[in-house]
């Protein structure tokens, strides 16, 4: 598979997820969330899929287009080998990506390491909103100013040492929507749309995909908190209260809204709708059952290559062809062939 397939395939898949959004947030908007995770999982495992496609020679679907565009240009040494100078740019890019999340990684570590238990204070403050299997995962940071979870394997839940001073309320609040996270898993699914990013920067759809889909997390666990009685008024001024406080690695989801605009989404959403629960596991099993469907048969898309067409001649200058060829001396070097 060369590059201008990845490129097919990879869109195929990235638009049917971007429609599949589409209907859902019009349709069950509870089911958007299942489509996001369903559409990082396709794309990270999209290049795995075609090379074992590839591996088992499977029939393919011949598509009109031309997979020798970016070939080197013939007639001597002096073409450009497009093909190798993309395929060269799209790994150099993957591998800042990836240098970036180890980047991250370390910096989740050394805001791991400098955490240290939270106060007896306020352990009993927020004794009735720590469920009891999370109850060990509370910790205190001084360098940290927003709520956020950190860690893959055992994930802590930090929280600034100000926290102190904040209200029962607004401590409430904020402590509910990480929990939400943890709930929800959102680190790990935030590690797989940093490698999804990381695989597929170039493409526009794929980062669309990967801000849809932290934004729905962030709208979940906003729900997530609405659910307990919340309200939506004094959650809305919690959140606003931590927008101009510094961020933290951009691969730890926090409490706080990375933009402007995702912020007044979360407010309207917030303000006007009703708290929603998940969608069913029946809508999820039906969305991974379309979306693999539709990554399967990317799969085994390809591009028809450019095949020189010879123009037929009338059938006598065919015929004059044929007792040439016939006529020819195989071994010109023999005097006695042909006689």
């Amino acid at each position: 598979m060369n590059v201008l397939d990845s490129v097919l395939s990879v869109t195929i898949v990235l638009s049917a997820v971007g429609l599949l959004l589409a209907l859902c947030r019009a349709l069950s908007p509870s089911s958007v969330s299942a489509v996001c995770r369903a559409g990082l999982v396709s794309g990270l495992l999209r290049p795995f899929l075609g090379l074992f496609c590839q591996h088992l020679s499977l029939p393919t679907w011949q598509v009109f287009g031309s997979s020798r565009a970016f070939a080197t240009v013939p007639g001597g040494s002096a073409g450009i080998p497009w093909a190798v100078v993309l395929t060269s740019g799209w790994l150099l890019g993957s591998a800042l990506y990836f240098a970036r999340i180890t980047i991250g990684v370390i910096a989740v570590r050394r805001l791991r390491s400098g955490s240290t238990s939270p106060p007896e204070e306020l352990q009993r403050r927020l004794a009735s909103v720590m469920p009891s299997r999370w109850s060990g995962r509370l910790r205190v940071h001084a360098l940290v100013v927003t709520p956020c979870v950190v860690g893959w394997r055992q994930p802590l839940l930090l929280l600034p040492t100000e926290c102190r001073g904040w209200s029962e309320q607004h401590l409430r609040h904020a402590t509910l929507h990480e929990v939400a996270h943890l709930e929800r898993g959102d680190v790990w699914w935030r590690l797989i749309g940093q490698c999804v990013l990381a695989i597929w920067w170039w493409h526009p759809l794929a980062r669309y995909l990967v801000r849809e889909a932290h934004e729905v997390s962030e709208f979940a666990c906003d729900q997530a908190v609405l659910r307990t009685g919340a309200d939506p008024a004094e959650y809305v001024r919690g959140l606003l209260s931590l927008v101009s406080c510094a961020s933290i690695p951009s691969s730890v989801p926090a409490f706080a809204a990375r933009s402007q605009s995702a912020l007044r989404r979360r407010v309207r959403q917030m303000l006007n709708s009703r708290p929603t629960a998940d969608g069913s596991v029946g809508t999820l099993i039906f969305i991974l059952v379309v979306i693999s469907g539709v990554s399967g048969t990317a799969a085994l898309i390809r591009l028809s290559e450019d095949r020189p067409i010879r123009s037929l001649g009338s059938p006598i200058e065919e015929v004059k062809e044929a007792i040439v060829r016939l006529d020819a001396n195989p071994f010109p070097g023999d005097p006695d062939a042909g006689q």
